[in-house]
């Protein structure tokens, strides 16, 4: 704040990075007076400041007339204004007219090799700068246009198509376009729903769903990359707050409440690192700072919402009930939080399942009762699995740094494994001791008691919701669809609060011969 009155009164264009630069030329050169830089429209040594303009970003993103993104930088310092191109030589344009767009379009037709911009860098996550950036995700989707300088070319985006200098033919009007479109659509979805792909296949109106739309981002979100790893919330909070609007449903700390029967769902399997200070309830994947590139060896496809794309909630099935939530406010940060549910509740030392729980972890391949297509069934139909929050930490590891370790050495140690191994060789459970287990069952259970016997013997299990296949998907595939199972709640008692909880994973729960039923206890549980 020391030198904002000399701001005030101007600043010297020679003073700043050269992309600043450029993008004050090119909102000249387009007839506009004013441009939104963040670095030097917000204090940077005021935290107060930081927290009242982070709170109306999403105000100027949708506002805006445009963003210009400088996909081709990789810092402030490069710039984006006339740099060399590569040569696209040579090239053939070729005139045709689309039932997309009013009047004639053209196509070029070259000797090289330039992938489209949507293929190439708004689909794939990383292949630019700015696609790389967790902060840039709700810039790009809430600016109702933005202009893309690409390394090869100038890309022209908006809430309907992508347009190239190369081809001018609309993109991203396709089906498998929408499925996993962020921007397309999303401040205006009633848009959508008008669009020939959806009224000609109505199992897409989905797509234009606000809800549907939260988790296609969360997962793009989550393979960001975010400087400062506290800002997980904040980064996402301007999208959250337009989703809020189009859904009018409340939004807590990630979780959506009217939505609580899919919002509690995530799982991590075992990525999960604590945060110096507190940054959201237990019952929030922002309570973690979450690993995502552990596992993508394995896992590539690991997304914080694994699930359950094929499944519905089955409604006629008993399933947890809201009672409180409230959260606590200080100078704009959180502070507390409490989720109070009324559902059914089983320590984990009273299951009765014949096989021993399976853990799942991010160094293996997934298992899950979901089963096809992405993931591997249980050996098993009665068979729990569980998928906890951290790797175990030894009470003299205060920093962590062994939980680390620990997770390099697992994921180093699972390139051996073969995709089709059978999950009795992987991590399970068990409840009871037996002086008679083999050597395998050895090894198995030295990995499980990680934990320790205390933690089983404390741990909870928590009904959240009943899933049961989608029609339609039972419909496509000529197996027996997978028999129905329960999301539930991994939980412990909480160290600091008295009689409440807090999550430590999430376990799926097979339906059948009486499991989800007998030695549960109706009751009221608070997490924090």
């Amino acid at each position: 704040m020391g030198n904002l009155e000399d701001r005030k009164r101007g600043i010297d264009l020679d003073s700043l990075p050269r992309t600043f630069r450029d993008t004050i030329v090119a909102t000249r050169r387009l007839g506009y007076r004013y441009c939104w830089i963040d670095s030097l429209c917000i204090l940077q040594d005021s935290h107060q400041d930081w927290v009242h303009e982070a709170s109306l970003m999403h105000q100027y993103y949708k506002h805006a007339v445009l963003s210009i993104a400088a996909d081709s930088a990789s810092g402030d310092h490069e710039g984006f204004l006339g740099t060399i191109r590569p040569p696209i030589t040579p090239k053939i344009k070729v005139p045709f007219h689309s039932r997309h767009v009013e009047g004639p379009s053209h196509a070029f037709v070259t000797s090289g090799t330039l992938s489209s911009f949507q293929v190439e860098q708004k689909s794939a996550v990383g292949a630019t700068f700015l696609s790389a950036r967790g902060w840039c995700m709700q810039e790009d989707i809430l600016a109702p246009r933005t202009l893309h300088y690409t390394t090869n070319q100038l890309v022209w985006e908006c809430q309907r198509h992508i347009m190239s200098e190369t081809d001018c033919t609309p993109q991203g009007t396709n089906d498998s376009a929408l499925a996993v479109s962020t921007k397309r659509y999303f401040l205006r979805p009633e848009s959508g729903r008008s669009d020939p792909l959806i009224l000609a296949a109505p199992l897409f109106y989905e797509y234009c769903e606000p809800m549907y739309r939260w988790y296609v981002i969360l997962a793009e979100y989550f393979r960001r990359k975010l400087t400062v790893v506290t800002d997980r919330l904040p980064a996402i909070s301007g999208l959250a707050h337009e989703i809020e609007q189009q859904s009018k449903m409340e939004y807590k700390a990630g979780i959506w409440i009217q939505d609580l029967h899919l919002s509690l769902l995530w799982s991590v399997d075992g990525r999960g690192l604590p945060h110096a200070q507190f940054q959201a309830p237990s019952w929030s994947w922002a309570a973690l700072n979450i690993q995502m590139s552990w596992g993508l060896a394995t896992n590539p496809e690991f997304q914080l919402y694994r699930g359950p794309s094929y499944w519905d909630i089955d409604h006629e099935y008993y399933k947890a009930t809201l009672v409180e939530c409230r959260m606590l406010y200080h100078s704009g940060d959180l502070v507390a939080g409490h989720l109070r549910l009324c559902g059914r509740l089983l320590p984990y030392n009273r299951w009765k399942g014949t096989s021993r729980p399976y853990i799942n972890t991010f160094w293996r391949q997934v298992v899950s009762h979901q089963g096809w297509p992405e993931f591997i069934y249980p050996d098993n139909g009665d068979q729990l699995i569980c998928s906890f929050d951290m790797l175990p930490v030894d009470d003299d590891d205060e920093d962590h740094t062994g939980m680390e370790n620990e997770a390099e050495e697992a994921q180093a140690g699972s390139s051996d494994l073969s995709s089709d191994e059978s999950n009795a060789s992987c991590l399970s459970i068990d409840m009871e001791d037996d002086d008679d287990d083999d050597d395998e069952d050895a090894a198995d259970r030295d990995e499980a008691d990680w934990w320790g016997k205390s933690f089983y013997e404390n741990l909870q299990l928590f009904q959240i919701a009943r899933y049961k296949p989608r029609q339609e998907f039972t419909e496509m595939d000529q197996r027996s669809p997978p028999p129905p199972f329960i999301y539930a709640l991994l939980l412990q008692p909480s160290e600091t609060h008295k009689g409440c909880f807090r999550r430590v994973g999430l376990a799926e729960v097979p339906d059948g011969q009486g499991l989800t039923d007998v030695g549960w206890e109706e009751t009221e549980v608070t997490i924090v």
